[in-house]
């Protein structure tokens, strides 16, 4: 029982689903007989509005009787955007300075797993789905990571963000409110930035060049990957049109390559900053030579 079960891209583990029952109103065992899933909120431009539970009709009646904000008729609960963001998701990403590296050595450690021939088709298939997720989740982690470090850590990238993100140009401020607002905006713009989602490559590719002034370049090839990547996690690997997505080998040999050159572009660009937050990255191939 309990969500549906889809290997290592499940959205919350075990302190995220505690965190959810209490939200709830019900305990976490009773969420654990629950079948459900969730799933982000979002307008089609990418503005993210919170997380949608969708529970499946065959969970115990009582239990989904005694649910907060529970829709009988759709099955679902609509949760607000901050409810799972909180100071320990930002210290996390504040703590990866080195962007590039921790990208690569996730890279190379999906490569190793690429590299295992399975007899069982069915399961291999699941593997070569697990990579192709995880090589575009290591894209999204390095963009929200240089991102948000790389603003917060510079004055006038701060500024930038402030004047050109989307959302603010529709807040009001009156002349009384103007020094809390100051006093708050680092804290205010971090919360933004930590609602972004970081695979809606249009918007992104505009917050980089208006904050950054950064050119992530073209992003064809890596956003018809997060298209197939999210028909992978949301829809159990089928299409809108329910025809199943096929991970070949050599598709995804193709895959590390554009996605590590499209990294490759952005981080040269962030180099020449200088900022201090960033310092000179290990060597991963003498990384791994040490861990052997």
């Amino acid at each position: 029982m309990g969500r549906s079960k889809e290997p290592l891209y499940e959205l919350y583990q075990q302190k995220e689903d505690k965190k959810l029952a209490e939200l709830l109103g019900i305990t976490y065992d009773e969420l654990k007989q629950t079948e459900w899933h969730i799933e982000t909120h979002e307008s089609n431009d990418g503005d993210f509005y919170g997380y949608v539970v969708y529970f499946d009709k065959k969970s115990p009646k009582r239990i989904l009787n005694k649910i907060k904000g529970f829709d009988k008729k759709s099955y679902i609960v609509l949760i607000d955007s901050y409810i799972f963001e909180d100071e320990e998701q930002y210290e996390a990403i504040s703590s990866n300075t080195q962007f590039l590296f921790t990208f690569k050595t996730e890279i190379e450690n999906l490569k190793e797993l690429h590299q295992i021939n399975i007899d069982n088709p069915s399961i291999d298939l699941t593997l070569r789905r697990q990579i192709f997720i995880g090589i575009i989740t290591s894209m999204e982690t390095y963009l929200s990571d240089a991102f948000i470090n790389t603003t917060l850590n510079s004055e006038e990238f701060t500024k930038n963000f402030v004047k050109t993100f989307h959302e603010f140009g529709n807040v009001q401020i009156s002349l009384n409110e103007l020094y809390d607002y100051n006093e708050k905006i680092e804290k205010i713009c971090k919360q933004e930035m930590l609602d972004v989602i970081y695979h809606n490559l249009p918007k992104i590719k505009g917050m980089y060049k208006d904050t950054l002034g950064v050119d992530i370049g073209n992003i064809g090839i890596p956003y018809k990957a997060v298209i197939k990547r999210h028909d992978l996690v949301h829809r159990n690997g089928k299409t809108k049109k329910g025809q199943e997505v096929i991970i070949e080998k050599e598709m995804i040999d193709k895959l590390f390559v554009d996605i590590d050159i499209f990294i490759e572009n952005i981080e040269k660009q962030i180099e020449t900053f200088n900022l201090p937050i960033i310092s000179d990255y290990p060597n991963i191939e003498n990384q791994k030579s040490n861990d052997n």
